[in-house]
C-alpha cells in the first residue's frame, strides 16, 4: 500500500473524507501491475476447490474433474504458486512475491491437513445428529485452521523477511468505535458498534429466511434446540478460522500487492467464489456466492477500519449460526 493510500485510508476511517466499499479506489493511485494479483487468487480458488472436491464431492469440483484429476489440479496450482514466488522475486516485484508465498502456504496447509493421521478421526457429518457432531466439526475446523494458518504465516513471514517487504496485519481485537461508511462516500458515517446492531437485525432476518427455506422443519420437530450448542460452537469456530485465514493473512497480502481497493475486492470475490465451489449446485449457487463476495469486501474494509479481527469474527459467526441452524440440522 503506498504512502498516499495509507494517509487517505486513515482519513477515511475517521470520517473525513471517508469512503465506502464502492468508492475506495479514489483513495489511492493503483500500484503498477495490480492486475497480476488476480492470478494467484484464481489459483487459490482452483486449488482449494480441487482439494475439497476429493473429500466432499460437489458439482463444481465435478466439472473440474472432467478436465483433469482433482489431485493433479491441486498440486499443479501449488507448484505454479511456488514458481510464482521465485519469478516475482527475481523480477523485483517483492509485494507480489509475498502474495504468491501466501497462496503457496495456503495450499500447502491444505496438504498438511490431509496428511495428518488424525484427519479421518475428526471427520464430521452434516446434518448434525447431536451436539457431539457439532463438536466434531469444531475439532475438524480447528485442526484445519492450525494447518492452513500456520503454513500461510510461515511462508509469508519467511518471504517478507528475505525480501524486506511485508504486509501490515491486524490480528488484534481492534476498536468497534472506529468510524466508517458502508457503501459510498455519501453513506452515513457510523461506528462499527452501531453497525453491528444493524448486522444483528440482518442475521435475524437471514435466520428466518433460512428456516423458511427448509419448511421450518428444525423448529417444528424441536431438533434445532437439541443440537443448538453444537451449532453455535461450530459457527464460532468456523468464523474464527476463516477470518484468520482470509482477512487475517491473505487479505493483507492482496492489499500489499494490489492496493487497498483492488486488494479488498480481489480477496472478497475469491472468498465468495470459494463458497460457490464448495456448494452443491452451480448455477443456483452463483448469485449467493457473489453476494457473499461483496459482503466479504465489507468485512475486509471493517478489518482495516477497526484494525482488528474481532468485529468480523462476531459478524461472521452470526451469519453462520443463521445458516447452520437451517442446513446443519435434521429437518424431521
Amino acid at each position: 500500500m503506498n504512502t498516499e493510500g495509507r494517509a487517505a485510508w486513515s482519513a477515511g476511517a475517521s470520517g473525513a473524507p471517508g469512503a465506502g466499499m464502492f468508492d475506495m479506489s479514489r483513495l489511492e493511485v493503483p500500484p503498477a501491475g495490480w492486475r497480476a494479483a488476480i492470478v494467484p487468487a484464481v489459483l487459490a480458488w482452483l486449488g482449494s476447490v480441487a482439494f475439497i472436491g476429493q473429500f466432499r464431492p460437489n458439482e463444481v469440483a465435478g466439472l473440474l474433474a472432467r478436465a483433469a484429476g482433482l489431485g493433479l489440479i491441486f498440486w499443479t496450482c501449488a507448484a505454479v504458486s511456488a514458481a510464482g514466488i521465485v519469478a516475482m522475486a527475481v523480477g523485483g516485484r517483492r509485494p507480489h512475491a509475498v502474495l504468491w508465498a501466501a497462496v503457496t502456504g495456503y495450499l500447502v496447509g491444505h496438504a498438511v491437513f490431509a496428511w495428518l493421521p488424525v484427519h479421518a478421526a475428526i471427520d464430521f457429518r452434516i446434518p448434525f445428529k447431536s451436539s457431539a457432531d457439532g463438536w466434531m466439526f469444531v475439532k475438524h475446523r480447528l485442526t484445519y485452521g492450525v494447518c492452513v494458518v500456520g503454513c500461510t504465516a510461515v511462508f509469508v513471514l519467511l518471504c517478507a523477511r528475505a525480501l524486506g517487504s511485508g504486509p501490515r496485519f491486524h490480528f488484534g481485537v481492534g476498536s468497534w468505535w472506529a468510524q466508517g461508511r458502508d457503501f459510498t462516500h455519501r453513506s452515513r458515517v457510523q461506528s462499527y458498534a452501531a453497525a453491528m446492531v444493524g448486522f444483528g437485525v440482518f442475521a435475524a432476518v437471514l435466520w428466518v429466511v433460512g428456516q423458511a427455506g427448509v419448511g421450518f422443519g428444525p423448529l417444528r420437530t424441536g431438533l434445532l434446540w437439541a443440537v443448538l450448542p453444537g451449532v453455535v460452537a461450530a459457527a464460532v469456530t468456523n468464523a474464527l478460522v476463516e477470518e484468520m485465514i482470509y482477512r487475517g493473512l491473505l487479505q493483507p497480502a492482496f492489499v500489499h500487492a494490489a492496493g487497498i481497493a483492488r486488494g479488498l475486492w480481489i480477496q472478497g470475490l475469491m472468498f465468495g467464489m470459494l463458497h460457490w465451489g464448495m456448494s452443491v449446485g452451480v448455477v443456483a449457487a452463483l448469485p449467493t456466492s457473489l453476494l457473499i463476495g461483496i459482503g466479504s469486501v465489507y468485512w475486509g474494509k471493517a478489518v482495516l477500519d477497526t484494525k482488528g479481527l474481532s468485529w468480523v469474527i462476531v459478524a461472521h459467526a452470526m451469519v453462520d449460526v443463521a445458516i447452520m441452524s437451517a442446513y446443519f440440522v435434521p429437518r424431521g
